[in-house]
C-alpha cells in the first residue's frame, strides 16, 4: 500500500465518460487520488485549481486534443 504521507494525485482526463470513470475508479482503488475530466476544457479549469502528479489523458478528444490540453499543465 502505498505511504499516507503523499497520495499520487492523477488527473484522468477523456471525453468518453465510461472509460474516464473506469480509470479513476481502478487508481482509488490502487490506494490513489485520481480525479476525472471529462474533455479538456474540464481539465485545465482542474490543472489551474489542483496539483496533480500525473496526468493521465486521452489524445484524440475534440475540439482541443490531449495534446493541448496537456501543454498548459506542463508549466
Amino acid at each position: 500500500m502505498l505511504s499516507e504521507k503523499h497520495k499520487p494525485v492523477i488527473l484522468v482526463v477523456d471525453d468518453e465518460a465510461l472509460i474516464a470513470t473506469t480509470l479513476t475508479l481502478a487508481l482509488r482503488q490502487l490506494g490513489l487520488i485520481a480525479i476525472a475530466a471529462h474533455c479538456a476544457e474540464e481539465a485545465l479549469r482542474l490543472v489551474s485549481q489542483i496539483i496533480s502528479d500525473i496526468l493521465l489523458c486521452d489524445i484524440v478528444m475534440a475540439p482541443m486534443n490531449g495534446i493541448e490540453a496537456a501543454i498548459p499543465s506542463l508549466t
